[in-house]
């Protein structure tokens, strides 16, 4: 690549870095803009105008908009290159300013040896994912050009750091330009950045993990906290479900010799309105479980009977705790225990118990009318706990259900083996460039969004309190798109961190290369 070339893709990723866009902010909105305008810019469009734009998502309060742009219709045959735009926030950088790479790499100069190398581009978004996205850019100006003998469709999406709102309405848009231009999508490039264990070792992948996020609610017997052996607390059954489940092994998922990240507690609070001097009678647990094999219910009938182990150990410590209370007064203590019944339900199953006492649908938008200022997350679980006060239990209840999103684990493995492996082989060999290959993507990803499932996801959905209702999962678009997928993109580090930042090298030269050489093999 002409070294003016290499100029021009670093100008543009300063540049879209300087503009923030951060997810779920009226930033990642104004971003649309800037990037319809480096889409413009290209010559290609300037003259054909009908082949790029921004789908508005339907019902997004933010009014964002996917957006896309299509090389031409010369040919059938088109690869899709997409990611996504959005970004999180910048309060992890504190006085520094986030969108000036070089005050970033000043501020890590002396405790960072990538600061000083002069290799590396810092800020935020450097490399999740705004180095991606001027990849892209740079591929599709080269498909208008000729480059290549088939279509390039560049998709950018808002919203994939949250609930991934934008690639669960592109699945649409790509629907009907598929029809619309009699499109043949041979394969969709995703270039998020990679993480690596060898230094010139690049890594892709050709299937995405899958992620569901359960949300646990425990509901205990309050007391006041000065008589705490009068009843049970809430955070102490949910205290003995995340010893069982965090970083639990044994619910992980093993393929190809690769693990996927046990299970890890996002979050846990309580129930209830300001301070109060009783035991909270609600508590609320939220777990990422990430997978990559089928028989989802297994899943969560091996997370009920955790749970349901869970709360024995809480009455069984309650029992510990009373009887050595006890003890130390010189009082009779000996079996003294207290025999606590519980009760540990599914969503589904909470929801066959009190529907013929009250109007869930109703019931669950007067939560959603009432509570706007709340997230979908926190609603869900008022949700949940208005539903379990129908049950009119005086005994501890444990309740599971499942939080958006919902990622589906893809593969394309076989894809990769018949049309892709020969042709990143001789690559490898050619250039004398290392090139590792993981069969999973373990970073989760819009990916999941582009290719069929081989896994029966739908029947686990039902324990989502949300789904088909403010969120939907496209599965028809999905299953008629069906396409083959590849995680092919720039090295970066400390995504999401005050150190973020991108390997300059492969945003210029090593990612765009090997591309090049997939896309016009991929075109004989």
């Amino acid at each position: 690549m002409h070294i003016n070339d290499k100029k021009m893709i670093i100008d543009q990723l300063t540049n879209f870095i300087k503009y923030r866009s951060d997810s779920a902010t009226e930033h990642e909105r104004a971003f649309e803009s800037i990037l319809l305008e480096a889409i413009k810019n290209i010559p290609y469009f300037q003259n054909h105008s009908a082949f790029y734009g921004a789908a508005l998502i339907e019902s997004d309060p933010l009014h964002r908009s996917v957006v896309w742009a299509l090389s031409g219709t010369e040919y059938s045959k088109t690869v899709i290159l997409f990611g996504h735009h959005d970004t999180v926030d910048l309060s992890d950088y504190g006085h520094l300013d986030g969108t000036i790479p070089e005050e970033i790499r000043a501020y890590f100069s002396e405790s960072e040896a990538d600061a000083s190398s002069g290799e590396w581009l810092f800020g935020r978004g450097s490399c999740d994912m705004k180095a991606g996205l001027v990849i892209n850019l740079n591929q599709l100006r080269k498909a208008t050009e000729g480059a290549y003998k088939h279509n390039i469709l560049l998709i950018s999406v808002p919203d994939e750091e949250t609930l991934s709102v934008g690639m669960r309405a592109a699945t649409e848009l790509i629907l009907e330009l598929k029809e619309q231009h009699q499109l043949n999508f041979e394969l969709a490039v995703l270039t998020e950045p990679h993480e690596r264990v060898s230094d010139d070792e690049i890594v892709l992948s050709s299937g995405s993990v899958g992620k569901m996020m359960p949300i646990i609610v425990t509901k205990g017997q309050s007391t006041h906290s000065g008589l705490a052996y009068k009843g049970l607390n809430s955070v102490a059954i949910a205290m003995e479900v995340i010893k069982a489940i965090e970083l639990n092994t044994e619910m992980g998922d093993v393929v190809d010799k690769r693990m996927t990240p046990p299970p890890t507690f996002l979050d846990l609070h309580t129930l209830r309105e300001g301070y109060s001097v009783t035991t909270p009678e609600y508590t609320v647990a939220t777990f990422n479980w990430l997978f990559l094999k089928g028989n989802l219910e297994y899943k969560m009938a091996q997370l009920k009977e955790l749970c349901k182990w869970s709360a024995e150990d809480a009455i069984n410590q309650y029992n510990y705790s009373y009887n050595e209370f006890l003890r130390k007064q010189n009082q009779p203590s000996y079996c003294d225990c207290h025999d606590i019944n519980f009760e540990i339900l599914l969503y589904d199953e909470l929801v066959d118990r009190v529907k013929d006492q009250v109007d869930i649908d109703v019931l669950y938008n007067d939560i959603i009318s009432a509570n706007k200022e709340r997230s979908i997350q926190e609603n869900t679980a008022l949700y949940i706990k208005a539903l379990m006060g129908y049950l009119n239990a005086d005994y501890p209840i444990v309740v599971i259900g499942l939080l958006p999103p919902f990622y589906p684990a893809v593969s394309s493995k076989a894809y990769f083996e018949d049309k892709l492996k020969a042709i990143i082989e001789a690559y490898s060999v050619e250039n004398d460039q290392k090139i590792k290959v993981d069969h999973y993507f373990m970073g989760i990803s819009d990916m999941s969004y582009m290719k069929a499932s081989p896994h029966e996801i739908y029947s686990t959905l039902r324990l989502m309190p949300t789904f088909n209702r403010e969120y939907k999962l496209p599965y028809d678009a999905i299953d008629a798109l069906n396409i083959e997928v590849l995680h092919l993109g720039p090295w970066g580090k400390n995504l999401h961190l005050k150190g973020e930042r991108v390997f300059i090298e492969d945003v210029t030269t090593n990612i765009p290369k090997l591309m090049d050489h997939i896309l016009c093999e991929l075109a004989k």
